[in-house]
């Protein structure tokens, strides 16, 4: 996945999100499913409209996105936090599938 890739699931992640108010470290969180790039996607979602900075807080803007969340047995590593994982979450949210990630990882992000 190239950077700009990296970037646009990051975006759909984080307008996937529960909670419509998060603060910096939470948005982080979400964003390093995909990537480090924490502070150009958080730039690139100020562009866009997708989000606004208020201090220490994110505030998503519009109607929350949804992602659909697949699980299959495997034998792999949670990509988030690198836990061993044999029940493998797969997020399709904006033309995107990312994954895997573990149970606890997952549960970050809205998938109903």
């Amino acid at each position: 996945m190239q950077a700009q890739e990296k970037v646009d699931a990051a975006l759909e992640l984080l307008r996937c999100a529960r909670e419509r108010r998060l603060r910096v470290k939470e948005a982080i969180g979400i964003i390093s499913m995909v990537t480090r790039l924490s502070e150009r996607v958080l730039a690139e979602g100020v562009r866009r409209g997708v989000i606004r900075r208020e201090g220490g807080e994110i505030v998503l803007l519009g109607e929350p996105a949804r992602a659909r969340c697949r699980r299959r047995r495997c034998d792999a590593v949670c990509r988030r936090c690198g836990r061993r994982i044999t029940l493998c979450h797969y997020l399709e949210a904006g033309g995107f599938e990312l994954g895997p990630y573990g149970s606890e990882c997952i549960r970050r992000i809205n998938t109903s």
